[in-house]
């Protein structure tokens, strides 16, 4: 099978063979994840992004090199049935590691700490995923993530999950990550979605 120069795919010798339309049907069907934004980071202080599609149910955020300011921690809130979540209903754990050692934490709060008691740098390029999910007006919000980053002369990497405890199963339309100070000033997120 090869592309045809009317923009179909060809069934062989004599086949009428795909329309652009159902070429990129067949792949979004087939495919996980559907890239849904990129964010770019300019010096701000936020990613704030209000409008997830509903027609998924989960959603994974790729960090490509995000780099901050100072030394800070990574946070990060949900929009639940349109409106940020800001409750003290996060509840996390997980483990952090860097060159030395490994430790554990768990915990209840006003949002995720991805950083939870190890710190990014000034510089500090961060990259990973955090996925979340729980968009169906059923089952609460739920997140797992693994990210790394490099403080000083250390590389350190955060493997964590949780969930929101707040009896909430309004659909996720959104997120803010977001660091505890400072600026994000390069790098970039990438937003997916997952039937």
């Amino acid at each position: 099978m090869g592309l045809s120069s009317g923009n179909s795919l060809a069934a062989g010798s004599g086949g009428s063979g795909l329309t652009t339309a159902q070429v990129q049907t067949t792949i979004k069907s087939n495919t996980p994840y559907q890239h849904v934004a990129t964010l770019t980071a300019d010096g701000s202080s936020e990613f704030d992004y209000t409008s997830l599609p509903s027609d998924y149910r989960t959603f994974r955020i790729l960090f490509d090199g995000l780099g901050f300011s100072n030394q800070t921690y990574l946070r990060m809130r949900l929009y639940l049935g349109g409106s940020l979540y800001t409750g003290n209903m996060y509840f996390h754990g997980g483990m952090n590691k860097n060159t030395t050692s490994t430790s554990n934490f768990h915990g209840q709060g006003g949002e995720w700490d991805f950083t939870k008691n190890y710190p990014t740098s000034s510089g500090a390029h961060m990259t990973g995923y955090v996925e979340f999910t729980g968009n169906d007006n059923i089952t609460r919000a739920t997140m797992n993530s693994f990210l790394t980053w490099y403080h000083n002369s250390s590389v350190r990497s955060t493997l964590s999950g949780g969930h929101v405890e707040a009896n909430e199963t309004s659909s996720i339309t959104g997120f803010k990550l977001f660091p505890s100070s400072g600026t994000m000033t390069r790098g970039s997120i990438k937003i997916y979605g997952m039937n």
